[in-house]
């Protein structure tokens, strides 16, 4: 159990930063100042690919943990 519980949290942390990098990133591109608009649209693109690859590994960490119950039942 103790794998799941840490790859859990690791996916979790993942969206976390993911989301956190979104909102960084959302107020750079609000911000009219800021002249690099496409090193910021790079970055979004970024945070969306970890959010993503992040929920697929919480994905598939609990599907991997409902196996192993059935199996073990």
């Amino acid at each position: 159990m103790d794998i799941s519980t840490s790859a859990n949290a690791y996916a979790y942390q993942g969206i976390q930063n993911g989301f956190n990098q979104l909102d960084n990133t959302s107020a750079k591109l609000a911000d009219m100042n800021n002249p690099s608009k496409n090193e910021s649209l790079v970055d979004l693109k970024q945070s969306e690919t970890q959010v993503q690859s992040s929920a697929k590994a919480l994905k598939t960490g609990n599907d991997m943990l409902g196996t192993i119950i059935d199996i073990m039942a």
